[in-house]
């Protein structure tokens, strides 16, 4: 009885992780069907924005230039406090910065310069298949089926995410 009872729990936990992975590899398929789709439309330059997927407020914008990275400007935001100490809805630039194609790279803030082909074989690559036990996965396409979260975090540490939390892209 000790043994069916393992055998159907092993079972059981074999197959919830493969149809999540399942899951994931089908949604993965259909946005990289999507984004060749639109990189093709495009002609391979376009540019998309990110977010920390922290407390940080900040964007980072790469534009990609026939296949190549040509530009990355960071913008960190904070608020203008009130006279009372709470935060107005008045969003101000703290710090930013522009890189072109002769010096990518020279900055440590922000999202690295990847191309989105990039983020798709980091995606299936590397954030995605990680021990599903060990790590939270985030995988959405609310970029109109382009990826717009990939990536994982420890179940054990919070805000640790491993990944990318794209805002949006367009066209150049």
């Amino acid at each position: 009885m000790k043994k069916t009872a393992l055998f159907i729990a092993t079972l059981f936990a074999f197959f919830a992780t493969s149809c999540k992975k399942e899951v994931y590899k089908t949604e993965f398929e259909a946005s990289l069907q999507t984004w060749q789709t639109f990189k093709a439309s495009a002609d391979n330059s376009y540019v998309y924005s990110t977010k920390a997927p922290n407390w940080i407020d900040d964007s980072t914008r790469i534009t990609i230039t026939n296949g190549k990275v040509t530009n990355r400007d960071y913008y960190k935001f904070d608020y203008e406090p009130s006279q009372n100490g709470t935060l107005r809805p008045n969003k101000i630039t703290v710090l930013k910065w522009k890189e072109t194609t002769a010096n990518l790279g020279s900055h440590k803030e922000g999202f690295d310069a990847y191309t989105m082909d990039q983020v798709y074989d980091r995606a299936k690559n590397y954030w995605l298949p990680v021990d599903s036990k060990k790590y939270n996965i985030r995988f959405e396409t609310n970029n109109a089926g382009i990826i717009s979260w990939v990536g994982h975090e420890l179940k054990t540490i919070a805000d640790g995410f491993d990944g990318i939390y794209i805002t949006s892209i367009t066209k150049l």
